[in-house]
Protein backbone atom coordinates (compact mmCIF):
# COMPACT_ATOMS: atom_id res chain seq x y z
CA UNK A 1 0.00 0.00 0.00
CA UNK A 2 2.70 2.57 0.58
CA UNK A 3 4.39 1.91 -2.79
CA UNK A 4 1.10 2.73 -4.22
CA UNK A 5 1.16 6.07 -2.77
CA UNK A 6 4.74 6.49 -3.28
CA UNK A 7 3.96 5.79 -7.08
CA UNK A 8 1.07 8.15 -7.08
CA UNK A 9 2.86 10.72 -5.48
CA UNK A 10 6.21 10.20 -7.99
CA UNK A 11 2.80 10.79 -11.23
CA UNK A 12 1.57 13.79 -9.59
CA UNK A 13 4.96 15.59 -8.94
CA UNK A 14 6.34 14.56 -12.66
CA UNK A 15 3.05 16.30 -13.95
CA UNK A 16 3.58 19.16 -12.32
CA UNK A 17 7.14 19.28 -12.93
CA UNK A 18 8.90 18.76 -9.77
CA UNK A 19 10.64 15.69 -10.85
CA UNK A 20 13.91 15.05 -10.03
CA UNK A 21 16.46 17.12 -11.38
CA UNK A 22 13.99 19.86 -12.32
CA UNK A 23 15.03 23.34 -11.04
CA UNK A 24 12.52 24.87 -9.12
CA UNK A 25 12.96 29.05 -8.39
CA UNK A 26 12.64 30.18 -5.13
CA UNK A 27 10.65 33.00 -3.77
CA UNK A 28 8.47 34.91 -6.52
CA UNK A 29 7.31 33.98 -9.41
CA UNK A 30 6.53 37.24 -11.62
CA UNK A 31 4.35 37.10 -14.21
CA UNK A 32 4.47 38.46 -17.64
CA UNK A 33 1.23 40.13 -17.26
CA UNK A 34 2.77 42.75 -15.18
CA UNK A 35 1.04 45.88 -15.28
CA UNK A 36 4.55 47.17 -16.35
CA UNK A 37 4.18 45.39 -19.23
CA UNK A 38 0.88 45.69 -20.06
CA UNK A 39 -0.52 49.24 -19.20
CA UNK A 40 -1.41 50.61 -15.90
CA UNK A 41 -4.09 49.70 -14.06
CA UNK A 42 -7.44 51.40 -12.43
CA UNK A 43 -6.88 53.92 -9.82
CA UNK A 44 -10.09 52.07 -8.01
CA UNK A 45 -8.44 49.51 -6.14
CA UNK A 46 -12.26 47.04 -6.55
CA UNK A 47 -11.48 47.42 -10.25
CA UNK A 48 -9.29 45.07 -12.40
CA UNK A 49 -9.38 46.82 -15.49
CA UNK A 50 -5.47 47.65 -17.00
CA UNK A 51 -5.49 49.89 -19.63
CA UNK A 52 -4.87 49.03 -23.23
CA UNK A 53 -6.39 45.56 -22.99
CA UNK A 54 -9.88 45.37 -24.35
CA UNK A 55 -10.62 49.09 -23.19
CA UNK A 56 -9.76 52.78 -24.58
CA UNK A 57 -7.11 55.10 -22.87
CA UNK A 58 -8.00 55.42 -19.12
CA UNK A 59 -8.96 59.11 -17.86
CA UNK A 60 -6.98 61.16 -15.37
CA UNK A 61 -8.38 62.97 -12.61
CA UNK A 62 -8.06 66.28 -13.40
CA UNK A 63 -7.60 68.08 -9.90
CA UNK A 64 -4.11 66.05 -9.19
CA UNK A 65 -3.71 64.77 -12.31
CA UNK A 66 -2.05 61.62 -10.61
CA UNK A 67 -5.27 58.93 -10.66
CA UNK A 68 -6.16 57.13 -13.62
CA UNK A 69 -9.89 55.25 -14.21
CA UNK A 70 -11.15 53.34 -16.56
CA UNK A 71 -15.16 55.23 -16.34
CA UNK A 72 -16.73 57.55 -14.56
CA UNK A 73 -17.81 54.98 -12.23
CA UNK A 74 -14.93 53.69 -11.30
CA UNK A 75 -13.58 57.84 -10.74
CA UNK A 76 -16.95 58.47 -8.66
CA UNK A 77 -16.58 55.50 -6.76
CA UNK A 78 -13.12 55.97 -5.74
CA UNK A 79 -13.71 59.36 -4.64
CA UNK A 80 -16.16 58.34 -2.45
CA UNK A 81 -14.23 55.74 -0.59
CA UNK A 82 -10.61 57.60 -0.69
CA UNK A 83 -9.26 60.10 -3.29
CA UNK A 84 -11.48 62.38 -1.69
CA UNK A 85 -8.88 62.90 0.75
CA UNK A 86 -5.92 61.58 -1.39
CA UNK A 87 -6.49 64.34 -3.89
CA UNK A 88 -5.19 67.71 -2.64
CA UNK A 89 -2.04 65.62 -0.96
CA UNK A 90 -1.18 64.21 -4.40
CA UNK A 91 -1.59 67.56 -5.81
CA UNK A 92 0.87 69.40 -3.51
CA UNK A 93 3.39 66.74 -3.61
CA UNK A 94 3.36 67.33 -7.76
CA UNK A 95 3.43 70.81 -7.39
CA UNK A 96 6.44 70.59 -4.94
CA UNK A 97 8.69 68.20 -7.10
CA UNK A 98 9.17 70.48 -10.33
CA UNK A 99 10.45 73.25 -7.36
CA UNK A 100 12.61 70.57 -5.80
CA UNK A 101 14.17 69.71 -9.30
CA UNK A 102 15.11 73.15 -10.06
CA UNK A 103 16.33 73.79 -6.95
CA UNK A 104 18.77 70.53 -7.40
CA UNK A 105 19.61 72.15 -11.16
CA UNK A 106 20.04 75.67 -9.87
CA UNK A 107 22.39 74.60 -6.73
CA UNK A 108 24.85 72.00 -9.10
CA UNK A 109 25.37 74.84 -11.76
CA UNK A 110 28.71 76.08 -11.47
CA UNK A 111 28.68 80.14 -10.36
CA UNK A 112 28.70 82.42 -13.30
CA UNK A 113 31.80 84.78 -13.84
CA UNK A 114 31.83 88.45 -14.53
CA UNK A 115 34.03 89.44 -16.98
CA UNK A 116 34.85 93.07 -16.38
Amino acid sequence: MSNGIATRKQQQQQQLGEDVGVARLGGQVVLDSDTAVMGRGCSNPSCMAIEGVGTATFKRCGNCKQRYYCSVHCQRTDWQRRHAKQCPQLKAMAAAAPAQDAAKVSAAAPAAVSMS
